[in-house]
């Protein structure tokens, strides 16, 4: 009678040199080439998502998000909007990429801006208070002098400085025009309305009418 096979003989024989299927440490099988981890799946304990990756449900594009108060002013394009004028249909239904001409309205979304104060603006700018109010609020229409002034007081840039001109109908400087060409110079490099003052008068031009006798 045959005997059982004992437990040795019921082992099976290692793999030979080369096989496929090499021993793990733990006991199981790896396939070279297939069973390696995926190179974008994320290893429990080892890999964690970028800093700059969007995480599902959590994170989301900051788009046109503004950060400062300053900064959500509208930025209105006016050379892409001369390019669109020059074309055969007029750009209407999205005003908003128009100024806003009512005065009130411009001021209120200016200061909200800026975090100007009306009354501190008016102190600087050196206006009578009540004109100044008026002026701001659209009840009385001011002298071109009176608005860049104000824009003096509130370290406005040029871009911003031009909007209120053109929406408080007051023309726009023009760096052609001598008196306008040193107004310019002085909103470019931070002047306030005293250095401004000094600047003009220096320069035998006209210094800015500030309003003041209309208070009588």
């Amino acid at each position: 009678m045959t005997a059982a096979p004992s437990d040795n003989e019921l082992r099976q024989p290692a793999p030979p040199s080369g096989s496929p299927l090499i021993p793990s440490s733990g006991g199981n099988l790896q396939q070279p080439g297939r069973d390696k981890p995926a190179d974008n799946v994320p290893q429990p304990g080892r890999d964690k998502p970028a800093d700059n990756v969007l995480q599902p449900g959590r994170d989301k594009p900051m788009g046109n998000v503004t950060q400062t108060g300053r900064d959500r002013f509208p930025i209105l394009d006016t050379q892409a909007m001369m390019s669109r004028l020059k074309g055969n249909e007029f750009p209407e239904g999205d005003w908003s990429n128009f100024l806003e001409t009512d005065i009130r309205d411009f001021f209120d979304e200016l200061f909200l801006a800026t975090g100007h104060s009306r009354s501190v603006v008016i102190r600087d700018a050196n206006i009578s208070r009540t004109y100044g109010y008026q002026i701001m609020d659209g009840t009385r229409i001011g002298k071109r002098d009176y608005y860049l002034s104000i824009a003096i007081a509130m370290h406005l840039d040029f871009r911003t400085t031009q909007r209120m001109l053109a929406v408080t109908a007051s023309g726009a400087l023009h760096a052609l025009i001598k008196r306008d060409a040193a107004i310019i110079f002085a909103i470019n490099h931070g002047y306030d309305s005293y250095r401004l003052y000094q600047f003009l008068t220096e320069l035998g031009l006209p210094p800015l009418d500030t309003g003041v006798e209309a208070a009588t």
